[in-house]
């Protein structure tokens, strides 16, 4: 059964909130290790300037193979 467009996006929403958690806690800890002192303020915007880069890249590859599904002939395998 395909995703409405409500469900497709409640969970792009869902996902990328958690993986904003995840990579808030990633940031703080890495940047520790290192020895690098950055403030709570500072790895959140790290992080949501490296979501915002997945967001687009993730958009891009959708949308990239969607043209290419729509451009396929009828001969093409199709899954």
């Amino acid at each position: 059964m395909m995703q409405t467009c409500l469900q497709s996006l409640i969970e792009t929403c869902v996902s990328t909130a958690i993986g904003f958690i995840v990579a808030l806690g990633a940031q703080v800890f890495i940047t520790h290790w290192f020895g690098i002192r950055t403030s709570l303020h500072q790895d959140v915007g790290i992080v949501v300037f490296f979501t915002f880069i997945s967001l687009l890249r993730g958009y891009l590859i959708r949308r990239t193979f969607n043209w290419l599904h729509g451009r396929s002939t009828p001969g093409d395998i199709q899954g």
